[in-house]
């Protein structure tokens, strides 16, 4: 054991009390710091859970580690490390009915799936952060599966590196169900496009429609369908798609001067060899007859890293708005106490971390209500 290191220790049959005595003569002058880290090339998946603290700041509440080499086997036996529960946000890798904070798995070469276990989660929004290492010339892919949500379901992990992934905690019992994610790898032909997200929401007069895909493989366009009833559509318009390298990007197309009434959209996918994918359909209710509640981007642009918010028909009380970059990543979470009951305010907040060039979301939420908009950064 390396200086400054701790262990836990099991006993042989895992339940009853079991003795271990540690002598002075038992330590030794020399040392590596390398102990229990054995270098080499093992592929690897790393899963960490990250949530916001109480000053909004992303921390790591819990992770779990799957390495693959060609000596291990599939079996639970003591090469893993079993899962060790406190009393907060937790996470395990489950195998034949052990949860497990560290397994060794022999290396994949076909179909495989990690059953993660999440237990003490609360209503708010959380990151799943999935690293991968050694995995890119493997042949295979990678995939989030999750029970509750289609906007994160199916979505394709980076082989290379880092993947995050934002998913949220409501009073539904479904997206606290512990048995909610898992991570299926497959091998052979590669996925086709995948929808990551697709949101309509007003803009002032206007609807915004905008959608985020992942693995943009020979895809030639985009159609943005519109439907007054939600069975028959007709495409309002047609984007190319932008990247076609197997990476992801992200779109947003406005509806100008949308009448009032509802509105469902979806996006049709069209390949260079003519096979067509549809998204989910979205809908969204817009109503003239009277100004409702609204939020927008003062100016309908940033500058610097300070965005400005008018506030318009909004009720007093306590609020929180939540910025986000067009892939759903959460990037500020602000409280804001509003005190101009049926009138218009601004409300301002300074993000502390860099705010690149283009496109954002920001989504306030209070007492019953939800509003959406969206802005540049110029």
């Amino acid at each position: 054991i390396a200086s400054g290191a701790a262990f836990f220790v099991e006993s042989q049959d895992g339940t009853n009390p079991g003795t271990l005595t540690i002598k002075e003569t038992d330590k030794a002058t020399g040392g590596n710091d390398a102990v229990f880290r054995p270098m080499g090339t093992n592929s690897k998946l790393r899963v960490n859970m990250l949530g916001a603290d109480t000053a909004n700041t992303l921390s790591v509440l819990d992770g779990v580690l799957t390495t693959y080499n060609d000596q291990s086997d599939n079996v639970v036996d003591r090469n893993d490390s079993k899962k060790l529960y406190g009393l907060a946000e937790s996470m395990a890798i489950t195998r034949q009915g052990t949860s497990l904070a560290i397994e060794r798995r022999h290396t994949i070469d076909g179909n495989d799936t990690t059953f993660l276990n999440v237990y003490n989660l609360k209503k708010q929004t959380y990151t799943l952060q999935l690293t991968t290492e050694a995995l890119g010339s493997s042949g295979l892919y990678a995939v989030l599966k999750d029970n509750y949500s289609s906007a994160t379901n199916n979505t394709p992990l980076n082989m290379e590196g880092l993947t995050d992934i934002n998913f949220t905690v409501n009073s539904d019992a479904a997206s606290f169900a512990t048995n909610r994610f898992s991570i299926v790898f497959g091998g052979g032909a590669p996925l086709p496009v995948t929808f990551t997200s697709v949101k309509a929401y007003p803009v002032q007069k206007d609807i915004s429609v905008d959608w985020t895909t992942a693995t943009e493989i020979n895809v030639k366009e985009y159609a943005v369908q519109t439907s007054a009833t939600g069975n028959t559509f007709t495409t309002a318009t047609t984007l190319p798609a932008k990247v076609n390298n197997g990476g992801g990007a992200a779109y947003a197309w406005l509806d100008k001067n949308a009448a009032a009434g509802l509105h469902y959209y979806r996006i049709k996918e069209t390949d260079f060899n003519g096979k067509e994918n549809y998204s989910q359909v979205v809908k969204v209710t817009i109503d003239k007859s009277t100004a409702g509640p609204s939020i927008a981007v003062y100016g309908s642009s940033v500058q610097g890293n300070t965005v400005t918010v008018q506030f318009t028909n909004i009720a007093t009380g306590p609020y929180t708005l939540q910025l986000y970059s067009v892939d759903g990543k959460l990037l500020k979470n602000v409280m804001v106490q509003h005190t101009s009951g049926g009138g218009n305010l601004t409300h301002s907040f300074t993000v502390e971390n860099y705010l690149p060039a283009g496109r954002y979301q920001l989504q306030l939420s209070g007492k019953t209500m939800q509003l959406n908009t969206s802005f540049i950064k110029e």
